[in-house]
């Protein structure tokens, strides 16, 4: 028999990873509260890597770490990776559910609602860092 390979979540990468990308993007921010900016960066990027750079959340790990490092150019590539990633999660959540139960639809609805939510606060910071990077230069 040939095995399968594991489904994608909707996150888009396999659900069983999940539980390591969500250790590392709390080792990151645990990192980050004892001041372990090394070690955070580490985390940060492990949790992009197994996510295969579709979690927005890591990419939010990124940018914190950055904001860290007082680096607000990889500040902004990171809100702007974590934006993108909304965005497919905000698409991804407005399809149609054909056959799903209310409570399925009531919770797809929720996600895009954060989804769109979270966009459009981290559009808000992209913003601002634009506006310090050309007061910079």
């Amino acid at each position: 028999t040939t095995q399968q390979p594991p489904a994608p979540s909707t996150l888009g990468y396999p659900e069983g990873v999940q539980w390591l990308v969500t250790s590392f993007k709390n080792s990151c921010r645990s990192r980050l509260a004892i001041k372990d900016v090394d070690g955070a960066r580490r985390d940060a990027f492990a949790s992009t890597v197994f996510s295969q750079n579709f979690d927005p959340d890591a990419h939010e790990c990124l940018a914190e770490v950055c904001a860290a490092c007082n680096d607000p150019l990889g500040e902004m590539q990171a809100i702007k990776a974590a934006v993108s990633q909304y965005e497919r999660l905000e698409e991804e959540y407005s399809k149609p559910l054909p056959g799903a139960d209310a409570p399925a639809r009531a919770e797809a609805v929720k996600k895009r609602t954060n989804a769109a939510a979270r966009k459009r606060e981290l559009g808000f910071r992209v913003v601002k860092l634009e506006r310090e990077l050309r007061a910079g230069s």
